[in-house]
């Protein structure tokens, strides 16, 4: 797969805008140039990484690991579900406990103000293009050598072709689905999802009218567990790679939650039959998120 990207220099910018249009398109080339890399892909004759993004508006990590887009997740969702210890298989990964249970979560936001690092409005509108706002993620909670972290199950968003780029560039497991959030100012939520190949669908309907103010989890509870998880784990053929995310502590609620139509979660490996909701959380309003990418921590031998 080839992707191309054009620049178009238009003499009407003044020198700010002209500056910030080439810094847009740069980034992309960066963010694209760097999941390709960490995907195997040999590196094109002439194209280059160093330069074409300013390491000032990049955040280095000790690790060596970057960030590279910026978000506002707005209106979070998560509902909740204990599963059986033999359920799942999470190979080569070991599934995290808490109190000897399992957990596997379903999380609905939005992500708005997507963009490279360092891009504004300009990278916002070329990232909006291909990953629309709405999106939904299935999660369990696993360990890499002591580390905890999450493992996605199954993620959907309204876009073919965003979906098919996360899949084939971070082996993430994304697919393209219709997806409705509605949130009113009394409290009270409800959505559905509906895979875009199958036509099976998630639905819910979810209240928060009755429940306490948002705050953060307490440390070492259940809700911290679920809820604060800052690595995400992928395997994708004989790679294992990590993805860290950085925000502030989630400012969570609890949730009254009915669930209408759970198809959709049987595409998500086969864990529903022996599944318990045991709750949810909302957390509303915007929460800052700094997306590193992908890298690379440990080959699996064939």
């Amino acid at each position: 797969m080839i992707i191309g990207v054009f620049r178009r220099r238009d003499p009407s910018l003044d020198g700010r805008a002209s500056h910030d249009f080439d810094t847009a398109f740069s980034s992309v080339r960066y963010v694209h140039r760097c999941m390709l890399t960490m995907k195997g892909v040999p590196a094109i004759e002439g194209a280059r990484v160093d330069g074409v993004f300013p390491m000032g508006n990049r955040k280095p990590d000790p690790d060596g690991a970057t960030t590279v887009l910026q978000s506002e997740w707005k209106d979070v969702l998560a509902i909740h579900f204990r599963v059986p210890q033999a359920t799942l298989d999470v190979s080569p990964f070991e599934p995290d406990f808490f109190c000897g249970a399992a957990y596997v979560s379903v999380f609905v936001l939005r992500m708005c103000h997507t963009r490279p690092t360092g891009t504004g409005s300009l990278g916002e509108m070329l990232v909006r293009a291909v990953i629309p706002e709405p999106t939904l993620n299935i999660r369990t909670y696993v360990r890499h050598k002591t580390r905890p972290g999450i493992f996605f199950l199954g993620e959907w968003m309204p876009s073919e072709i965003g979906a098919s780029l996360a899949r084939m560039t971070a082996g993430l497991p994304f697919y393209n689905g219709h997806i409705e959030q509605e949130h009113d100012c009394l409290g009270q939520l409800h959505g559905r999802v509906v895979d875009a190949q199958t036509g099976m669908a998630f639905s819910y309907e979810a209240s928060v009218a009755n429940s306490p103010p948002p705050r953060p989890a307490e440390a070492g509870s259940l809700d911290e567990f679920l809820m604060e998880r800052d690595t995400a784990f992928i395997h994708d053929g004989g790679l294992i790679r990590e993805q860290r995310v950085e925000h502030p502590p989630w400012q969570i609620q609890r949730a009254e939650v009915k669930l209408i139509e759970l198809g959709l979660l049987r595409l998500s490996r086969d864990w529903l039959d022996d599944a318990n909701l045991v709750g949810a959380h909302f957390a509303p309003g915007s929460l800052a998120v700094e997306i590193e990418a992908p890298r690379v921590i440990e080959e699996i031998p064939c």
